[in-house]
């Protein structure tokens, strides 16, 4: 059955991987296929921000994950972590070189505490504070998905040019950094600079089952160092650095002599003989651990207490989705995973470059010219695994506020034209567009009388004599001209002709009512003219519309 073990693993990992890049393919809404997303909820990330957002299934989800940790070791990071189990695929392409290298790979490293201990610090102290920036850039699970986000899917979808050629470049060096290190030396990444595979670690140490050396058969062949992706076999005094060891089984299906164990084992006692350099240590009454656990406490207190640098953000430049709350709320909780985008059927959510200032980068705002935020679809806030987005049914959603349609006159055709439009009234999902009465001339009907022109209270009727419009007199027959930059649509002109020449069924013109408007951004992005006629503002806080 142990034997088994790594097998059972790959097949995980495999199903995992797959479920990971098929949701952020976003052929399937979240509403429609909610298990398909499932993966994207048990990550530790989103489920520690999911929790922290107050999430019932992210409490649950976070409560496994740790007591996983703390009965098995750092299961997490070899089975369910789409970055570790990428890592593990180009380690393993990478095994045969590093084999030829007179055993590169086959070595116990020392353990990197410190480093680990002040990025964990760094990165969860500066979330304590309210800044989730370096969590975004170094969370296992927001690299991966961005990359399959930003490359996977536009090269399924065939729509390149929603990312920006910079955060591309930023995406691609943020997973080539992890990977270029897998190949080098398998999880150094893992055991280094990912803040998880720290805090997993500590808790990691107090694991009672994880793989041991039965020294009575070690026969130290060091087949088991040779397939130790972590380098965390100390073969040498027939030690495993559980805090170092992701769980991957490779020692325990590999041993010739059946030497490596999965079995109960005392945390707290030393495996094997002590190396020299670790005796001294090992005599003080103070555990490492503990150590390590007050060291972090510390440290990451301190950077907690260390006040966010927000600088010039513009946090009311760009509308973000539904279920934000607001775009101070998104910033300080969102980790820019691009699973929200991926979901969007519309495409109106595209990842920031600097829209929302340099804290801001690849979180997700709504690009009006790209599209508009459907009506009838929530499937943004039914995606969010972190909590950035809270969960919205259909009718929430429906009421949500996100911005104000500003309508400029000068810009409709209508109003500048004449021509006959109302692309933007049809559109509109809430009614908050109304049509009004613009009027027309209709040329046969008009008899000259210029009872319209004396009544417009804007003056925006005039006048103009034409050579073929004569009366039976012979007398010139004025034609009226409407200059729809001055008309307001009140109708007064429609009151004061009595031969119905004035027609207000050829245009379409609209009218806002801020009181019914979610700001979706349909009516902009389907009108014709160029700049258009419509715009939306976003709000910094939402509102919920009675």
């Amino acid at each position: 059955m142990l034997s088994a073990l790594k097998h059972i693993r790959r097949i995980v990992a495999v199903v995992v991987a797959a479920l990971f890049v098929l949701s952020l393919l976003g052929m399937v809404a979240p509403t429609d296929a909610p298990w398909l997303y499932g993966v994207e909820r048990v990550q530790f990330v989103p489920a520690l921000l999911g929790a922290l957002n107050g999430s019932g299934w992210a409490c649950v989800a976070l409560v496994c994950l740790l007591v996983l940790t703390l009965l098995f070791g750092r299961v997490y990071c070899s089975w369910l972590c789409p970055l570790g189990i990428a890592q593990d695929v180009v380690n393993r392409l990478a095994r045969p070189r590093t084999t030829a290298l007179k055993g590169a790979q086959m070595r116990y490293t020392p353990n990197h505490w410190v480093v680990r201990l002040v990025v964990c610090a760094a990165v969860f102290g500066t979330l304590a504070g309210g800044c989730i920036v370096l969590l975004s850039w170094l969370d296992p699970y927001s690299i991966s998905s961005r990359f399959v986000a930003a490359v996977v899917n536009p090269i399924v979808s065939g729509e390149w040019g929603r990312y920006e050629g910079w955060l591309i470049l930023l995406i691609a060096v943020s997973l080539a950094v992890p990977l270029g290190l897998a190949w080098w030396r398998g999880r150094l990444y893992c055991n280094t600079i990912c803040p998880v595979g720290a805090l997993l670690g500590l808790l990691a140490r107090f694991a009672p089952f994880v793989p041991s050396i039965e020294t009575s058969k070690c026969g130290r062949c060091a087949g088991c160092m040779r397939v130790c992706k972590a380098h965390a076999i100390d073969l040498k005094h027939q030690r495993v650095d559980a805090t170092r060891c992701v769980g991957c089984y490779n020692c325990v299906s590999d041993c010739p002599k059946n030497a490596m164990k999965l079995r109960f084992r005392n945390p707290f006692a030393r495996q094997g003989s002590t190396p020299p350099e670790k005796k001294a240590a090992a005599e003080q009454p103070a555990d490492s651990s503990r150590r390590a656990f007050l060291g972090l406490s510390a440290l990451t207190l301190a950077t907690a207490a260390v006040p966010e640098v927000r600088g010039n953000d513009h946090t009311a430049s760009a509308a973000v989705p539904p279920g934000a709350g607001s775009v101070e709320r998104l910033l300080s909780r969102c980790t820019g995973c691009g699973l929200c985008m991926t979901t969007c059927p519309t495409g109106v959510l595209r990842p920031a470059f600097l829209v929302h200032g340099m804290r801001g980068m690849m979180k997700p705002w709504l690009d009006y010219t790209r599209g508009y935020c459907a009506y009838d679809c929530h499937a943004c806030s039914s995606a969010c695994p972190e909590g950035a987005l809270m969960p919205l049914s259909l009718a929430e959603k429906r009421k949500i506020q996100i911005g104000q349609v500003v309508f400029t006159q000068k810009n409709c055709r209508v109003w500048s034209t004449g021509e006959p439009c109302g692309k933007c009234i049809g559109t509109c999902p809430t009614g908050a567009l109304k049509e009004v009465k613009a009027p027309s001339v209709d040329a046969d009907k008009c008899v000259g009388c210029r009872r319209c022109a004396r009544k417009c209270p804007q003056g925006a009727i005039s006048l103009v004599e034409l050579p073929d419009r004569v009366r039976p007199n012979g007398k010139p027959k004025p034609l009226p001209v409407i200059d729809y930059s001055k008309c307001v649509a009140c109708g007064e002109c429609f009151a004061a002709c009595r031969h119905d020449a004035l027609d207000a069924r050829a245009l379409r013109a609209p009218a806002v009512d801020a009181a019914a408007c979610t700001g979706c951004g349909a009516c902009s992005h389907a009108c014709p003219a160029e700049p258009a006629a419509l715009s939306v503002t976003p709000l910094s806080e939402h509102r919920t519309l009675s």
